[in-house]
């Protein structure tokens, strides 16, 4: 059965007549494997090569054009702009999606709130964070932004300073606070410990194998051996290059 192709493709041409006749096959009947083509063909002549190789180059064109048609699509999103999707203002010729309409409706219905809650702050100085959001229905605006309008205002001049009766009767009903006095500190004379130097050994001839070995094997041997080993220490020094085997005391 022959399919019908949304769009024609253009034909390969193979010098081989043998590719040529299996092209010709899998042209008209895409999908077929080498069986179906011996049984429909009765075309012994035919090698699974043949078949096997006509195959490969559809594929490596149908990538091609592929690939040719998303360079296309990019292309051509880089010239036209967004998608086409988007509805246009026709006053200015700017587009914008639903969502970025409905954030810039939201915004300019925010600032108009902003501004009748300033001038309600204006209008009524002494007023409550609970009086303005009730009177005028504007739940967005949080009590910090309601505090800095009031802010602004007064220091604009717009509306007077804020009295001591309004203030103290703001804070009725909070729990009292006091102050808490600071942590104690030790006065006493904080202990100062000294060290104490029990062996230095000149190491400016030492390889590092022989430092390494001096850390991990004379050292562990002289905590076990020496009284108070546990309280040692291996210092290396630089300049001039010694070991040092202290040990700390009060």
């Amino acid at each position: 059965m022959n399919t019908l192709l949304g769009k024609e493709k253009p034909d390969l041409l193979f010098n081989n007549p043998l590719k040529q006749k299996v092209y010709v096959f899998l042209k008209n009947n895409p999908g077929k494997d080498y069986e179906t083509f011996q049984v429909l063909t009765g075309d012994q002549s035919v090698a699974r090569q043949h078949f096997n190789e006509v195959e490969q180059a559809i594929r490596a064109r149908d990538e091609r054009d592929k690939a040719k048609a998303s360079r296309e699509e990019v292309n051509a999103l880089f010239l036209n702009g967004a998608p086409s999707d988007r509805t246009r203002n026709g006053r200015n010729g700017i587009e914008f999606g639903s969502s970025e309409k409905e954030a810039i409706l939201k915004k300019t219905e925010k600032k108009k709130l902003n501004l009748r809650a300033k001038q309600y702050i204006k209008d009524h100085p002494d007023c409550t964070y609970d009086e303005l959001t009730s009177a005028l229905g504007f739940k967005e605006l949080s009590r910090p932004h309601f505090f800095s309008m009031k802010t602004q205002l007064r220091k604009q001049g717009l509306i007077p300073g804020e009295s001591r009766t309004r203030r103290s009767r703001k804070g009725e009903g909070r729990p009292f606070r006091t102050a808490q006095a600071p942590s104690e500190v030790s006065s006493g004379p904080s202990p100062i410990k000294t060290i104490e130097i029990i062996e230095t050994i000149d190491v400016s001839g030492f390889s590092e194998e022989i430092r390494e070995h001096y850390k991990s094997h004379v050292f562990p041997l002289l905590k076990k051996l020496l009284p108070g080993g546990q309280g040692l220490q291996m210092v290396f020094l630089s300049d001039p290059p010694t070991i040092e085997l202290r040990r700390n005391s009060r």
